[in-house]
Parts: C-alpha cells; sequence; structure tokens
C-alpha cells in the first residue's frame, strides 16, 4: 500500500472487493470486507471504496472512475487490490472474465494493481501465482506463509526510489527465514511440485464432487484451483459441526466464508492421504447429518 501510495501524485482513494482479508496490521484491515471482528471499533485509512466481486462490480467501479459521470478521479486512485482467489472470502474462484476486465480497468485508468498472493501464492493453485491463471498483470506482489518469509514483490516502475522511504531496519531481511524460503522454491522445481498440485488438486476435487453427490442436501457446493479446496454447506452451523467432528477423527479443517470449509493440503500431498482426508470427511458430514 505505501509502494502504490507513494507512487500516486495525488493519493486520496483505494479500491477493495466485497469478501476480502488482507491482513490485520492497522492500514489493511481497511480493505477487509469479509467479517465484521476484523475492522470493528478500529480507526480506519480515507478514501477506501468496495465494490461487489463480480463483473457488476467491476461495472460499478467503471461508472465510479468515468471521467465525465463518476465521481472518484481515477489519477487520485493508489491502487486497486484483490485475492486471485479469496481466502476468508470463502474461496471464491474468479471468472476469468472478472479478472481480465479488472487488468484492463487499471490498465484503462493506470491504476496500480495489488494482487494479495499470501494465502494462493507459491504454488498452491498448480501455478507459482494465483495470478497466472488469468489475464491478470499486477504491479505489487504480497507474499508469505508457505514462501517461508514475508515478501513484497514490486515492479521498479512504481517501487520508490529514495532510499528508507518505506522500510527501516528492519527492511533487510530475516535472513535464516529468506534462505528456507529459496530452498522452499528449489524444492518446488525440483519436484516438479505445480504438476503434481494440478494433478492432485483435479483428482482431489473429483473425490469431493462425489462427496457432494452423496450429500446432495448438506453440501451444496465444491470449488477449488488447484490445491486450494473448498466445500460448502447448507448451513453455518452444519459447516461448524464438521468441522468439530472432522477434528475428532484426526482431520484439520477451517472454515472461511459464511458456510464454506476449506482444505489445504500439502504440495507434495500423496493420492493416499487424500483418499483418507475425504473418507475421513464423508465420516463426518455421516455424522452430523445423523
Amino acid at each position: 500500500m505505501k509502494i502504490c501510495y507513494d507512487n500516486c501524485e495525488q493519493p486520496k482513494y483505494g479500491l477493495t472487493f466485497e469478501g476480502a482479508f488482507h491482513g490485520r496490521t492497522l492500514g489493511t484491515l481497511s480493505l477487509n470486507r469479509s467479517k465484521s471482528v476484523h475492522r470493528r471499533d478500529f480507526p480506519e485509512l480515507s478514501g477506501i471504496h468496495d465494490v461487489p466481486h463480480s463483473m457488476a462490480g467491476v461495472e460499478r467501479l467503471r461508472e465510479k472512475l468515468d471521467p465525465d459521470h463518476g465521481h472518484i478521479p481515477p489519477e487520485q486512485v493508489a491502487f486497486l487490490i484483490l485475492e486471485p482467489v479469496q481466502g476468508e472470502g470463502g474461496y471464491q474462484i474468479p471468472e476469468p472474465e472478472f479478472m481480465r476486465a479488472v487488468n484492463d480497468l487499471c490498465d484503462e485508468h493506470d491504476i496500480p494493481l495489488i494482487a494479495d498472493e499470501i494465502q494462493s501464492g507459491v504454488g498452491r493453485t498448480g501455478e507459482m501465482w494465483a495470478s497466472d491463471h488469468f489475464d491478470f498483470e499486477p504491479d505489487v506482489i504480497t507474499s508469505a506463509k508457505a514462501l517461508r518469509v514475508g515478501a513484497t514483490i514490486s515492479s521498479a516502475d512504481i517501487f520508490p526510489e529514495e532510499k528508507s522511504r518505506i522500510s527501516s531496519t528492519w527492511g533487510a531481511g530475516d535472513i535464516l527465514s529468506s534462505i528456507q524460503g529459496t530452498l522452499t522454491v528449489a524444492a518446488i522445481r525440483e519436484h516438479d511440485l505445480l504438476s503434481h498440485a494440478t494433478q492432485a488438486g483435479e483428482r482431489f476435487l473429483g473425490q469431493l464432487e462425489d462427496l457432494q453427490e452423496s450429500h446432495p442436501e448438506t453440501v451444496v457446493d465444491v470449488r477449488g484451483l488447484g490445491l486450494m479446496t473448498a466445500v460448502e454447506f447448507d448451513t453455518k452451523d452444519r459447516r461448524e459441526a464438521v468441522v468439530d467432528a472432522a477434528l475428532q477423527r484426526g482431520l484439520l479443517t477451517l472454515g472461511c466464508g459464511q458456510k464454506t470449509l476449506r482444505l489445504l493440503p500439502p504440495l507434495d500431498v500423496r493420492e493416499r492421504e487424500l483418499d483418507i482426508a475425504v473418507d475421513l470427511l464423508d465420516d463426518a458430514i455421516d455424522h452430523v447429518e445423523s
């Protein structure tokens, strides 16, 4: 955010999407639109506008930014930020047309595009970045989690030239974690874990679709990209009960969205482990239904 604010001559606005989650630090809280608990009672940055995470939302943005009829001057928009796959928002997999439209809109108005790849990046979806699945070119990428170290990646065109403009002594980085991150990326390449994540994810999603057929009144949707997979239930209470029942059986899961369960196998997961996970989840749903 600081990179983009510094790049803008008249930084007044930032754009985000409904369902978004971008962190818990004081500045990023202003961008969150997933759960009220993240923002409630904290002060917020001014000028943050949000629209639906859909083509209709892009059209609304287009109206807001229209030079003749809109009320947001494009030259005062410091950034537009989104998750290529929404995490806390419910593992929403965007349509390619939506991502292309967002990219085109930012190109048209010269608005820097930030891709939050904290959860979706470093191979989780079968590509190094989830953005790579789409016709989508971010100017800034945020990464952490699987990378083993927090990293902000930016094009040189917008990165501040002034030394110490956006960082201080901590900016040199954690050397040990950086080494771990380097070895992680090397292992992903050496063992072709991107292809494995794609193939294992397709197989896993097929198994979850079979699970949905077995529980048509309880499981209302399954979706995923690579190994970012999710099961959506009919109610939030049902989802919470399945989380508890699965944990009792040795399967650790996590909720997201209103009534969705996320499943996050590691990049080197084996078929046998996926089979066990599906069996445990099936048993947990049976238990809750009964």
